[in-house]
């Protein structure tokens, strides 16, 4: 994992951003909450016939982490500054992220388990210096493990790397990338604490219900993935992204030297291709090169002109 220089991200980029979008990011938490309602009901279902302890509550993560891959993906276009279409985002994200989330949710499903295991011995089986310890410990851990995920996930849809190289390079960046993780983690909990507030002072378990379902249905979910990958993504950008498409662009400049003679009408050819963002791919001569890399095989064949 090297450093590499990336775009500035600011303030105003996340509120230009999401407000620029806001109408296809409010849809895609309404699709979001499509499958949790579903998948809610199903363990809400197991309640009923006595069925719901830690285990079962906790299936309810792998069983949604296919559709926050597509929720994910489509915040990270956002980001990008990308020209997002919803509906085929939403469902390549999908598509192209569902193992991953997956796997991803199973470390999430036994960690998680385990960590609701050891709070519960710790509540009951340790008192005075030693309780305070451990509760110190088990939050350094938690908070951990939340900067953890957020990389694991934001990194399995910017780049395309083996699930065991994300987890190495996810743990590396809860410290190289530690002052965005500050940053969700306190914004995260400022809406947290806007919400409690809110609850309070209605002091109405209708009204509270009434917010619940309203804040659910058009903002948190998308909200709160919005800020995960707006400030997990700008390490990840430059120590993770930029030096694999380098990486990756010097190796496709490096087989287009093999090229037989590139023509003048290719070359013009060439130059449209260019027209459009660097990470999108167009075809030369059969292959999908990135527009990054056109540029540079222009540069490499500048002759021809």
């Amino acid at each position: 994992m090297t450093k590499n220089k990336g775009k500035k991200y600011s303030l105003t980029d996340f509120f230009v951003g999401y407000f620029e979008n806001v109408g296809k990011l409010t849809l895609a938490n309404l699709m979001i909450c499509v499958p949790m309602a579903f998948f809610g009901g199903i363990i809400y279902i197991l309640s009923l016939f006595g069925l719901l302890n830690i285990f079962s509550l906790f299936l309810f993560i792998p069983l949604i982490s296919p559709f926050v891959g597509g929720l994910f993906y489509v915040c990270l276009k956002v980001v990008r500054g990308q020209k997002l279409s919803l509906f085929k985002d939403y469902i390549k994200g999908i598509k192209e992220n569902a193992l991953y989330f997956f796997l991803d949710s199973l470390i999430f499903y036994f960690v998680g388990i385990g960590m609701f295991i050891t709070f519960s011995y710790y509540r009951t089986g340790i008192e005075g210096a030693a309780m305070f310890i451990s509760f110190i410990l088990s939050l350094i851990g938690l908070l951990f493990f939340i900067c953890f995920q957020n990389n694991i996930l934001t990194m399995s849809v910017s780049v395309k790397l083996k699930f065991s190289e994300i987890i190495k390079n996810s743990v590396v960046l809860v410290v190289t990338g530690l002052f965005g993780h500050f940053k969700t983690i306190l914004s995260i909990s400022l809406i947290a604490i806007i919400l409690y507030t809110m609850n309070v002072v209605a002091g109405n378990a209708i009204v509270i219900l009434i917010v619940g379902v309203i804040s659910t249905l058009f903002l948190l979910p998308v909200l709160c993935t919005y800020i995960i990958v707006f400030n997990t993504y700008q390490a990840i950008e430059k120590q993770i992204v930029l030096p694999y498409q380098e990486e990756t662009e010097n190796a496709a400049v490096k087989k287009s030297n093999n090229f037989s003679e590139i023509t003048p009408a290719e070359i013009k050819e060439l130059r449209v291709l260019t027209k459009g963002p660097d990470d999108e791919y167009v075809s030369f001569r059969g292959r999908m090169l990135r527009r990054s890399t056109i540029r540079r095989l222009i540069e490499n064949h500048s002759d021809v002109e």
